[in-house]
């Protein structure tokens, strides 16, 4: 057995008598720790890039970085308050299975508390109200999350009234036994800034209109953090750019005298690619197997505008649709949309075609709400089927959706919030007549150092007629699967819908599907688990509603986190007072919501 020191002097004699022997690679059998009273294993190897052999991971042993993830492991308690805490290593090599075992054997010593807090160089607020600002307790341990929050804060403090160039930095003096450490923030708090001339770099096939349209910050106007994050927002919204950065640049050589100073901006960007295919599949109880492919080019004549052709094909649906959008419309911040589709559903109780087409404005009401107000046209070219089908064969509906949408990004929501919330109607003499509202609402919520992922959902629809129409057309009824209304896993549709003569679904007028709780977790290297709650109905109107009519379902998945996206197996299975292991198998992209 070897003893190495923190240092590793002796990397030059050991390492090579046991590794370069042969040029067979040597592994890592495992990994134990001795002295770590204050952190299990699992949260200390989570610091290490070397593992422990599993059932499908074998991680290649390097004296380098073993080093490195001894770095990692100091940072790691010095960033929670062990100042004082050393680690040695000590290896034992089984020659025959050319595999090591690693010791490492940690010294935590005294976990040091925050005894003082003092600020030194700030003159336009004074220590207490920077103190309420970062309101740091004595006794507190002296995590790194502490000091390095309260140095962020007080500058977000100090940028958000436009001194973007202020500087804070901290150090401690700690008493003669390590226990306790007075903390000193040194803060600079520099001169108010106002935006220059903009230096802008990186554009290749893009006009520079598109950068500066998107900036929150006008020349000479005051800026601050929260406008440059916006701006850098915006920027990437636009899905022009795969890298943004906005940075102010300081060119005073030394401290200015005046109190606000013009300093230009330089914005760097990196195009990314305009050219987009985006492709999907996956099997449900409503479509069963389905595909749907989109091609886009979205910066026609180097100003953002986007064009697009989808398609979806599934056993009850064949959709084509074409669209172009128009950013920045009449030079104003909302964008306009224009398309048309033609449509198949060969449904259980009826097949129809129809086409149509749609105008939309786009608009943001801030950066993370938005709303979409739409004129939607459909004509039905034919229709037979055992449902009785629409009154007249066209269509002409008026319609607003507002979305609040906090996600980072939708494979990685993050902890956020998401809602949409529709209103729509249809009249004027040759149109069906009816009303519609759409609720949807979901949260993400993670813990354990997002290691667990916890989501649900909410969906509620309601559709009824008005006027001269006597009923909904039964294409515009609530269908489980399709038109936003997420499935029930585990469910055929006519298992959670109203239901004809035949027992096939027909759709109804109020819909609700309840995601109660998604779980995700992970397991080993790409693979993630995942256990689910549904539940669900949609009943032919309103006033039929009943709790008994919900159908609930239970199950597990498995999800592989691939380079172009999540691939998701799940299977319901039904709830039923008889419970009887049935169920169905769902198999998609993406998460469920």
């Amino acid at each position: 057995m070897i003893l190495l020191n923190k240092p590793v002097s002796l990397l030059i004699l050991f390492y090579p008598i046991f590794l370069a022997a042969d040029d067979i690679q040597w592994k890592v059998k495992d990994i134990d720790f001795v002295g770590n009273n204050t952190f299990d294993r699992t949260v200390l190897i989570d610091q290490m890039k070397l593992k422990p052999e599993g059932l499908f991971s074998k991680t290649s042993f390097s004296m380098a970085q073993l080093q490195q993830d001894i770095g990692s492991l100091d940072s790691f308690y010095r960033n929670r308050g062990f100042f004082q805490a050393e680690i040695r290593s000590s290896l034992d090599f089984d020659s025959t299975k050319k595999k090591v075992s690693i010791y490492l054997l940690i010294t935590e010593g005294v976990r040091t508390e925050l005894d003082s807090v003092v600020f030194v160089g700030n003159i336009l607020h004074s220590d207490s109200i920077l103190s309420v600002l970062i309101q740091l307790k004595r006794g507190s341990i002296l995590d790194s999350s502490l000091y390095s929050g309260a140095q962020a804060k007080i500058l977000e403090f100090y940028a958000s009234q436009g001194r973007v160039f202020a500087r804070v930095e901290y150090f401690f003096e700690f008493n003669q036994t390590g226990e306790t450490a007075g903390l000193i923030f040194t803060v600079n708090e520099g001169p108010v800034v106002r935006a220059g001339e903009n230096s802008i770099l990186g554009l290749k096939a893009t006009e520079e209109k598109v950068v500066t349209r998107e900036l929150q910050f006008d020349q000479y106007e005051i800026i601050s953090a929260e406008k440059i994050r916006s701006s850098v927002y915006n920027l990437y919204a636009t899905g022009l750019f795969k890298l943004v950065s906005i940075i102010p640049v300081d060119t005073q050589a030394i401290p200015s005298e005046y109190d606000t100073i013009t300093a230009p901006i330089l914005i760097q960007v990196e195009e990314g690619d305009f050219f987009n295919i985006q492709l999907g599949a996956g099997f449900n109880s409503f479509d069963r197997w389905y595909g749907a492919v989109e091609l886009a080019y979205k910066n026609l004549f180097g100003l953002g505008h986007r064009v697009y052709l989808s398609s979806r094909l599934s056993s009850v649906v064949l959709q084509a649709q074409v669209g172009y959008d128009y950013p920045w419309l009449f030079d104003r911040d909302f964008s306009g949309e224009i398309s048309g589709y033609i449509e198949r559903r060969d449904l259980e109780s009826f097949k129809a075609l129809y086409q149509g087409g749609e105008l939309a404005i786009n608009g943001k009401l801030s950066e993370r709400n938005r709303y979409r107000t739409f004129i939607n046209y459909k004509h039905t070219g034919w229709f037979r089927g055992q449902q009785q089908g629409p009154e007249k064969n066209n269509t002409l509906l008026l319609g607003t959706r507002f979305t609040r949408d906090t996600r980072d990004s939708y494979l990685d929501p993050g902890n956020a919030f998401f809602s949409f919330i529709e209103a729509e109607i249809a009249g004027l003499s040759f149109s069906n007549q009816f009303y519609r509202f759409k609720w949807d609402i979901r949260l993400y919520r993670e813990f354990f150092g997002r290691r667990l992922n916890l989501s649900s959902a909410l969906f509620l629809g309601y559709v009824n007629e008005f006027g001269k129409s006597g009923l909904v057309p039964p294409t515009e009824l609530f269908r489980i699967g399709i038109d936003d209304v997420r499935p029930v896993r585990g469910y055929t549709e006519s298992q959670v819908s109203a239901v004809n003569k035949e027992g096939e679904a027909v759709g109804g007028e109020f819909a609700a599907v309840i995601n109660l709780f998604d779980i995700r977790f992970p397991l080993i290297s790409l693979f993630s688990g995942e256990f689910f709650v549904d539940g669900g109905y949609v009943w032919p109107r309103a006033g039929d509603f009943s709790l008994e009519k919900l159908r609930w379902s239970v199950g597990p998945g498995l999800l592989i986190t691939l380079p172009s996206g999540i691939f998701r197996i799940d299977y319901g299975f039904e709830l039923r007072r008889s419970f009887d292991f049935k169920g169905g198998w769902y198999f998609g992209l993406g998460h469920a919501f």
